[in-house]
């Protein structure tokens, strides 16, 4: 799949882009996304949640680590970003 741009201005959307997914755009969403929850794994707050959503947590970055080797062409692995828990 190609990733799709939305080119805006003043608000109002003017333009729509596709281009194919690179690694690069995928490394800079992993991590960002990585990052979101690096505070959630802190022993502090990582302790006070519940177990399914320390699961899911673990769950949802492990797949991203795994994201290369499971999909090494980059539209696959665009196709298949994990899906962020509701909670985070």
């Amino acid at each position: 799949m190609v990733i799709k741009r939305f080119i805006f201005r003043d608000d109002v959307k003017i333009k729509t882009e596709t281009f194919d997914a690179s690694w690069g755009d995928i490394k800079s969403i992993r991590i960002g996304l990585l990052q979101k929850t690096d505070l959630w794994m802190l022993s502090d707050r990582f302790d006070n949640l519940t177990t399914e959503k320390q699961t899911e947590l673990k769950a949802y970055r492990q797949a991203w680590r795994d994201l290369p080797t499971a999909y090494p062409d980059a539209n696959d692995a665009y196709d298949n970003i994990p899906t962020e828990p509701s909670w985070l």
